[in-house]
């Protein structure tokens, strides 16, 4: 296994062709140092000759410095480039439902705008599959939990937390404000109610995307909640400070 990774172009052949072509550099270097004091020795004095000596060593050293800050930068980048895909990886799939769940949030609220018992149906199917991307995006950060440590599995934790609010949120403040039928008499006051309830679950998933997409940028943990707060759902609510998902005044 070692001599496969060492003769089929692996990191430890990578840095050898590395310094083979460092040492070939600074020997160029010598030799045209060289060539130069063969031609010009006989006109200089030797205090002349010695200062010109230490100036093209300097110079020489300058250059494998600047070499050797080049590398050093590059390896950090790669590192870093490195780091920052793996953070992306670890979020992408519940990013993903928890889009989808904003989305269908979104047109549930359009259904609600007709009074029908297909648009009643629609609202019905759709808080369904909005509740099915919130278990799908749990399921998938506590797999990427499960994977981690430290800091990072303390996050990801928190992100499932507050998925789960917002699932409490749909529980609690939605399902029983779905009208029971397209003849229902108080339609229009529970209708207001789930548009209410949704309005929080859309700004609660734009949090956590946004928090998510941090994480993903630049690897940052941060508490998923931090990036502001919504209004409770209800016409009891009023503008200001406002509590978090899934409480109500």
């Amino acid at each position: 296994m070692v001599f496969d990774t060492v003769f089929s172009g692996g990191p430890i052949l990578g840095s050898v062709n590395e310094f083979i072509d460092y040492a070939q550099f600074v020997v160029l270097l010598l030799i045209i140092y060289y060539v130069i004091r063969l031609f010009t020795v006989g006109g200089k004095s030797q205090e002349e000759r010695d200062a010109e000596g230490t100036a093209f060593m300097d110079w020489v050293k300058e250059k494998s410095e600047g070499r050797k800050r080049k590398a050093e930068e590059a390896a950090a980048k790669e590192k870093r480039e490195k780091e920052i895909s793996i953070c992306r990886g670890l979020l992408n799939p519940a990013k993903g439902f928890v889009i989808r769940a904003e989305q269908k949030v979104e047109e549930v609220v359009d259904e609600s705008r007709t009074h029908s018992a297909v648009a009643l149906h629609r609202i019905r199917t759709g808080i369904d599959q909005i509740e099915h991307n919130f278990h799908s995006a749990r399921r998938a950060l506590r797999a990427s939990r499960i994977r981690e440590k430290a800091d990072r599995r303390e996050y990801i934790g928190r992100l499932e937390a507050y998925v789960d609010s917002l699932q409490n949120i749909l529980d609690t403040w939605t399902k029983p404000h779905i009208p029971t039928s397209d003849t229902d008499t108080t339609w229009t006051t529970k209708i207001s109610e789930l548009r209410n309830s949704l309005a929080e679950v859309k700004g609660g998933c734009g949090h956590l995307l946004r928090s998510m997409d941090k994480f993903m940028d630049d690897c940052s943990v941060q508490d998923p909640t931090a990036v502001g707060r919504r209004p409770s759902p209800g016409p009891s609510a009023s503008p200001g400070p406002s509590a978090s998902p899934g409480r109500r005044p």
